[in-house]
């Protein structure tokens, strides 16, 4: 198996984590679960994508240990985050992720000619009402 280096994800996540919840013989992050399952998945060259141009980018700021807890525990809705600013950043604008850190808030802040705008992203998925609601149907129905 030809591992990918991962460069960023290693500088912001650290070699340890990487080797571990990515290249783990059972890696319990989903980063680790689709490299496991296909070394040819897209999922973890586009994140390290999304990483490099956080990290690199001259518009950026960003307090990295939040973003590395996000990343940690919150990969989807982190990485619909991530997705957000960098599109942004090519659109023109300079950013801070997480904004608050450590205190809760939004989760960009996007500059435009010197005017701050917040931006709250949320990932596309069922809500927990929705999973509450399959739950207890789920649990009726059998």
């Amino acid at each position: 198996m030809i591992k990918p280096h991962l460069t960023f994800l290693r500088q912001l996540m650290g070699d340890p984590w990487v080797d571990a919840n990515v290249f783990g013989e059972n890696p319990p992050h989903l980063l680790g679960q689709w490299q496991k399952k296909d070394q040819n998945n897209p999922w973890v060259p586009y994140t390290e994508e999304l990483v490099r141009s956080i990290l690199t980018s001259e518009k950026t700021k960003l307090d990295r240990a939040a973003l590395t807890l996000k990343l940690d525990g919150e990969y989807v809705s982190t990485l619909a985050e991530m997705e957000s600013a960098v599109f942004l950043e090519q659109q023109g604008f300079s950013f801070v992720l997480e904004p608050a850190a450590p205190e809760k808030g939004p989760d960009l802040r996007v500059d435009w000619e010197e005017i701050p705008y917040f931006v709250e992203v949320r990932a596309v998925g069922d809500s927990e009402e929705d999973d509450r609601f399959n739950s207890r149907s789920r649990e009726i129905f059998s």
